[in-house]
């Protein structure tokens, strides 16, 4: 996310490099889905490199009119539970949104800083060998079973780079196939690691981050995650594999023009 002409765009590293629209456009683009699949609740998590204030954040979603369906939590720090979907659902309240690096505000009450609900694994890694279930952010935390215990909500990062310098890293695509893998027993998969972490955590990742969707393909992880035979959903997608703006640009995430997506396993039963 960064400034440009006085909005925030979705642009990756540097506009210059991805830019993906206003934030408004995109925000006012998934309102107008959920205004027509009204038993569905999204979760948002949108980087701020460059600090904005939640202002910046909050005017794009009122302006958008998504606002009206945020979710508005009773708690502004990590909570031992969480309401269900049903109760979502009922009171629309069906659209959670995590900003990293974002001050609160009781006039977006709906805009929640990320890293006081969530903690991540690390995000930049360039082997199989490097996916592990340690807590990379936020520090403060301490370890992930530190902050599962205070309720925070763990969301696995799962992508690999390729380095073409010590500073620049771009998605690494050669292995995408065995990057988001649904295997439990192949080593850097997707379904591997998401397993892994459960059983050291004693609790299912919330969240998991990946490149390429539809490659491995990573939606089967979440499904057997979830417990579900997916019913109805067309084998492949004609939307493009990658999210039009990225996570963010993650301190030497470098110059990649891949997005990450988020697939949502929100233990709201």
């Amino acid at each position: 996310m960064h400034a440009k002409n006085g909005q925030l765009n979705l642009c990756h590293t540097s506009c210059g490099a991805l830019d993906a629209g206003t934030l408004q456009n995109w925000l006012s683009a998934i309102k107008f889905w959920m205004d027509r699949n009204p038993y569905d609740v999204v979760t948002l998590i949108l980087s701020n490199p460059e600090n904005q204030d939640v202002g910046s954040f909050g005017r794009a979603f009122e302006a958008s009119g998504i606002s009206a369906y945020g979710y508005r939590p009773p708690s502004s720090v990590a909570m031992p539970s969480w309401p269900t979907l049903q109760a979502m659902i009922q009171a629309n309240q069906r659209l959670v949104v995590f900003i990293a690096s974002v001050t609160p505000s009781a006039q977006y009450p709906y805009l929640l800083p990320e890293f006081q609900y969530v903690f991540e694994t690390p995000y930049l890694v360039t082997s199989a060998a490097g996916f592990h279930c340690g807590l990379d952010r936020p520090q403060s935390a301490g370890s992930a079973a530190a902050a599962l215990q205070r309720g925070f909500l763990p969301l696995l990062n799962h992508f690999a780079y390729a380095s073409l310098s010590p500073s620049i890293q771009v998605p690494d695509v050669t292995h995408i196939d065995t990057t988001n893998n649904p295997s439990t027993s192949m080593q850097g998969a997707l379904g591997w690691h998401a397993q892994s972490c459960a059983a050291q955590w004693g609790v299912k990742p919330v969240f998991v981050l990946v490149d390429f969707w539809d490659k491995g393909p990573a939606i089967a992880t979440a499904d057997s995650l979830n417990g579900i035979n997916a019913v109805g959903r067309p084998a492949s997608l004609p939307a493009p594999s990658t999210a039009a703006a990225g996570r963010q640009a993650r301190q030497g995430l470098g110059a990649t023009v891949a997005g990450a997506v988020l697939l949502s396993l929100m233990p709201f039963v």
